[in-house]
Formats: structure tokens, C-alpha cells, sequence
């Protein structure tokens, strides 16, 4: 059947109807050996990336999708909607900024490097294709290498309701020195009253599988993280990171009063984020694993990138595919995982 690189969203804005003649050889049919050879047209390595003028002559949406300029030229993309405004830089296909009714949800080091090739401290970025350290080679870097590489635009789209970005990574000879195996992800962003972040995986190898890995790394604003709880995951196990992964339950809500960095097991479950008398909710799908980490004290002073006294006004709490979390995609299979945010309510 037709492989197509823009989901038919329903209830929200089809992102096909974005779609621009170069994007278009991304609609295929036939074996993953075809929809490669159409990928290799659309992102061959060494591919000029498009000025911001091009991308806003192709891809701007009229008062709701813009392209910039940010710091050292970076480029990001700006959605808007009645609800909110939210920046994606192509630079590691990075989500920086997210305001929802007025209040700033992300946290964003006002330390972080924007240079081609460095991953952004903070927002949401994308730990790919595995998370962790390399599960073989601890001479590559951890998370993987998705977030460290330019990405394009495949498509944009807006109605009243949503503004919606989707952006493109595929296999070149630099992934495959990391990563001997032919990809395509795609990263697409919702944004109405809430954002939806979501990637999919597809394995374009012609006869090998391929075990993916990854998570939506964000970072959460914080006033103090002395009053944050993060509530969703009583009685769930998790793997404690800084104790060789030993096995431990939770017990009530979630508080921080030192380091962690945890991965809680087989769970789908929404969390909610309370900071004072501000509540997030973060809800999945796709994942069956939640990271939680705060560097705490000293190891946020061995951080390069963020302020020493960053952890007091952080918090990640990561949608993953992690430990035995991560998915076995055979050739022409696909695995997708989303995290949705918004502002909870009490009802």
C-alpha cells in the first residue's frame, strides 16, 4: 500500500494538504526498497539546507506558521494558535519554547549552545535511536544521534482549531558511521490548547531489523523544585539509574529533595506536574517507560551547558521507549510514540 510521510490526522489538520512538489516524491507505494530511493531524493547527504526565505515562500502559514533566524543563524520554526505559541529549530528537530494560555511550560538554559551539530540544553530534545548509552559501544555518545543533526521540513499545515509542522530525518553516510541502517523519522508537532510531539520510526533496511530506542527528552519549567510533585506513577516500578538499575516501587507522588534518575517500567500512565498551584499534564502513547531526572546539586555544576543552580527550576519527565522498553521495527516497519502537554484543570 501507499507510504506516505504526512499522517492523515484525524479531527485535526491533514498534513498532506501541506505538502510541497519535493515533499510529494515522499508518497509512494511498493517495497521499503522504493520509498528509500524516493527518501534518498527528498534528504541525499550534502543536501543544501533551505534558507529562511525559501522555507517561508514554501512552508509559512499566514499568522500562524514563520520561519526565523535564531542565534548563530539556527533556524526554528514558530506555530501559533489561539492557545499558544511553540518554536522547533531544524538543528536536531528541537522543540525550545512552548507557552500555553499565557504560561511558559518548557525549560530552556539560558547557557545553551546553538551551533550546528550541538544538542540544545533544554526543551524537548530528541534521544534517538537509542537512549542511554549505547547498548554495545560506550565510545558513542549518549542518546543517540538524532538531536545533534539538521532536519527538514516536510510539511506544514493550520486550521482554526491547530498549527502543525512536520520535519524529516533520513539515512546519509554520516547516520550510517553512528548507525549502519537505512531510516526515515519524522518528527511532527500539534499545537492547539495543548502541543503533541510525536516521532516515528520507520526501518528501511531491505532484509535487517532494527531495534529502536529513543525518548522526547523535555524539560520542564519550574518556579522551585522544592514544591513540584509529580503525580501518575504510584505503585509503579522503576529502575534506579544511580543504583546499577536496581529495582524499587514508588510510593505516593513523586518529590525531589536530591538527584534522580529513574526509569519507571511498564507503564502508560498520564502524569501531572504540580508546581505550586500550576498543574501539567503530560499524557502518552507508544511508550511504555517514563524517565524522571534532576541533576540536583553537583551534578548540575558539571554540566556545561545550563547554570549551576539550574535544577532548582527543572524537571524532565521524558516519554520513552527505554531499557526493554525499545521496539523490534522488521524492514518496512514503523513504531511511533507521542507526548501530549497541556495545562490541567480541576474538575
Amino acid at each position: 500500500g501507499p507510504s506516505r510521510v504526512g499522517l492523515p490526522l484525524t479531527g485535526r489538520p491533514n498534513l498532506q494538504n501541506g505538502l510541497t512538489l519535493s515533499a510529494l516524491t515522499l508518497v509512494v507505494t511498493g517495497s521499503p526498497q522504493t520509498a528509500k530511493i524516493a527518501a534518498r531524493n527528498f534528504n541525499s547527504p550534502g543536501r543544501k539546507l533551505m534558507s529562511v526565505e525559501t522555507l517561508n515562500a514554501r512552508f509559512k502559514e499566514t499568522n500562524r506558521i514563520e520561519f526565523h533566524a535564531g542565534p548563530n543563524d539556527l533556524v526554528f520554526a514558530r506555530l501559533s494558535s489561539d492557545h499558544g505559541q511553540a518554536d522547533v529549530f531544524l538543528n536536531g528537530g528541537h522543540v525550545t519554547d512552548l507557552v500555553l494560555n499565557g504560561e511558559s511550560i518548557l525549560w530552556l538554559s539560558p547557557e545553551a549552545n546553538y551551533l550546528p551539530g550541538k544538542a540544545i540544553r533544554g526543551g524537548i530534545p530528541i534521544c534517538w535511536p537509542w537512549f542511554g548509552p549505547h547498548p554495545d559501544n560506550p565510545d558513542l555518545q549518549s542518546h543517540g544521534f538524532a538531536r545533534n543533526l539538521p532536519w527538514e521540513v516536510a510539511a506544514t499545515s493550520s486550521t482554526d482549531n491547530c498549527t502543525a509542522i512536520s520535519l524529516l530525518l533520513e539515512s546519509n553516510d554520516q547516520t550510517k558511521k553512528l548507525w549502519p541502517h537505512e531510516f526515515r523519522l519524522k518528527l511532527t508537532v500539534e499545537l492547539d490548547h495543548q502541543l503533541r510531539v510525536s516521532l516515528k520510526s520507520t526501518n528501511l533496511n531491505e532484509s535487517e531489523p532494527v531495534v529502536v530506542g529513543g525518548a522526547l527528552h523535555s524539560y520542564f519549567s519550574l518556579d522551585n523544585i522544592d514544591n513540584a510533585r509529580l503525580s501518575g506513577l504510584d505503585s509503579v516500578s522503576y529502575a534506579d539509574q544511580l543504583d546499577a538499575l536496581n529495582i524499587c516501587q514508588q510510593a505516593g507522588p513523586i518529590t525531589f529533595d536530591r538527584e534522580v534518575d529513574r526509569v519507571y517500567l511498564a507503564t502508560d500512565h498520564a502524569v501531572t506536574l504540580q508546581d505550586g498551584a500550576r498543574k501539567v499534564l503530560i499524557e502518552k502513547s507508544g511508550s511504555q517507560s517514563t524517565v524522571v531526572w534532576n541533576p540536583w546539586i553537583e551534578k548540575a555544576t558539571r554540566i556545561g551547558d545550563m547554570p549551576n543552580d539550574a535544577y532548582q527550576r527543572m524537571v524532565c519527565v521524558e516519554t520513552s521507549n527505554a531499557l526493554k522498553d525499545v521496539r523490534t521495527l522488521k524492514p518496512g516497519e514503523s513504531h511511533q510514540f507521542q507526548q501530549t502537554i497541556s495545562l490541567a484543570t480541576d474538575e
